[in-house]
């Protein structure tokens, strides 16, 4: 029995299933659950598709429950509600893929509105190039060829050309960041992302959690755990487009597809404004404009924008999601400083405080007095004694984009890897493939209930 994750289908794992039915002796069956049930409704569920789709052999030893995301709640809600009513367990084991036994961290920040805030921020570092109105500046210049260095090369860019790339960016980016976090969740919604009964089950320490914390498989269980080490956002929106086939079992997303061209785009508008802001600087409109506005024309503040859009793409861009999601931690440690005495301390803010006021009226006229008497204390060793004090220092918990791989191993059991592959693509990577032809064939560590012959 193969089940899917918040958001999936039963095609999520359609490459998987189709091939390991015709290659081993096994009989797949692709369970699916509804939007807006929580996981003991979805357990139900997938507990009747099993026994209709197996019947007799639906309480057999060797059957096994293979489950990605929340999939691995549903499954081992199923397996408690067995051992709660008295009923013969389902399975005989369980394999989990990615599951957040522990809760998902980013599930309680999109139930108590700082998803919404992040997700505003997010969206308005990225759009802030695009915000500053282009055109009109354009507008301005002469309507005839100009010449824009771009790296080492230099193209002829007409002012149409000019225009009409920059009114495309303008058009798609006028949304504000609370408007975007808004039609983000709609579309979450629609795709069955946005379901707040499931969203009520993943927080940490929720009902379901504390129930499945005491909880003890009656079998076997398996923890296929993984976790990223670099691009995690770029590759978790890759892997969204990545559609499983039943061909192969290396669908795997090419982030390079979707963010290299973005990211070209931001290059391109800095080298745009760049080579207008140089224009200006050698035609003189930058001396006209100043001439009657008082202000030079903005191409180089803008060209600085596009490069710092660019730069928090590639950086910036994958800490604020490490936040989102709880991967960010701090751990504290204690460092000796040296600090100024309570007592010089006080003296040097009153005179800083008469600095102040000397600048606000003029009329001070011991001026040099109290920059003296600032130095000198500044500079008296007789100031200063040794101390400590504690400072948090952050660090990056180990994460497949989305959960925590600390999570995804709280249910136990014989742990297995899947190396460097984020939350989405899970299902479909070669490494995952890997490890079941390890479970499958030769079993894990002796323990042989799910070995499966070859057909």
């Amino acid at each position: 029995m193969w089940v899917h994750g918040l958001g999936g289908s039963n095609n999520s794992f359609l490459t998987n299933s189709v091939h390991h039915q015709s290659k081993y002796l096994m009989k797949s069956i692709r369970g699916v659950y509804d939007k807006g049930d929580d996981a003991k409704a979805c357990s139900a569920k997938i507990k009747n598709q099993f026994e209709s789709g197996f019947g007799n052999g639906s309480s057999q030893p060797t059957n096994i429950c293979i489950s990605h995301s929340f999939g691995g709640l549903v499954a081992r809600t199923l397996e408690k509600g067995n051992a709660d009513k008295g009923q013969t367990q389902n399975f005989g084991g369980q394999i989990l893929v990615h599951s957040p036994q522990g809760g998902a961290q980013f599930a309680a920040n999109y139930q108590n509105g700082f998803f919404d805030k992040k997700f505003a921020e997010v969206f308005n570092k990225i759009t802030k190039p695009f915000k500053a109105d282009i055109i009109d500046e354009v507008e301005m210049l002469i309507a005839t060829p100009l010449l824009v260095i771009g790296g080492t090369s230099i193209d002829v860019l007409t002012f149409d050309d000019i225009a009409n790339i920059l009114a495309v960016f303008w058009g798609i980016n006028n949304l504000e960041g609370t408007e975007a976090s808004w039609l983000f969740k709609a579309y979450a919604e629609n795709i069955d992302f946005n379901d707040k009964p499931k969203i009520t089950d993943l927080v940490p320490d929720s009902d379901l959690m504390n129930e499945l914390r005491d909880f003890d498989s009656p079998g076997q269980l398996i923890t296929i755990y993984g976790a990223e080490e670099r691009n995690i956002v770029h590759r978790l929106v890759s892997s969204l487009s990545v559609k499983p086939g039943s061909n192969t079992l290396d669908i795997v997303s090419d982030e390079k597809d979707i963010f290299s061209p973005f990211e070209g785009l931001f290059e391109l508008n800095f080298n745009i404004n760049r080579g207008l802001g140089i224009a200006a600087d050698i035609s003189g409109a930058n001396f006209v404009r100043k001439l009657f506005t008082s202000h030079n024309t903005p191409f180089h503040e803008r060209a600085r924008l596009w490069r710092e859009g660019k730069d928090y793409l590639n950086g910036g861009l994958e800490t604020d999601w490490l936040i989102l999601i709880g991967a960010v931690g701090y751990t504290v440690q204690k460092v000796s400083i040296t600090q100024m005495t309570p007592e010089c301390k006080n003296k040097l803010d009153g005179l800083e405080i008469l600095l102040e006021d000397f600048h606000k009226n003029g009329e001070f006229k011991n001026r040099d007095d109290v920059q003296n008497a600032i130095n000198n204390l500044i500079h008296n060793s007789g100031c200063y004694e040794n101390g400590s004090t504690e400072i948090e220092i952050p660090y990056n918990k180990p994460n497949d984009g989305v959960v925590l791989t600390e999570s995804q191993q709280a249910a136990g059991g014989i742990l297995f890897e899947n190396i460097n592959c984020n939350h989405f693509e899970a299902v479909n990577t070669k490494v995952l493939s890997e490890n079941f032809i390890n479970i499958f064939q030769e079993g894990a560590r002796g323990a042989g209930w799910y070995v499966t012959p070859l057909r």
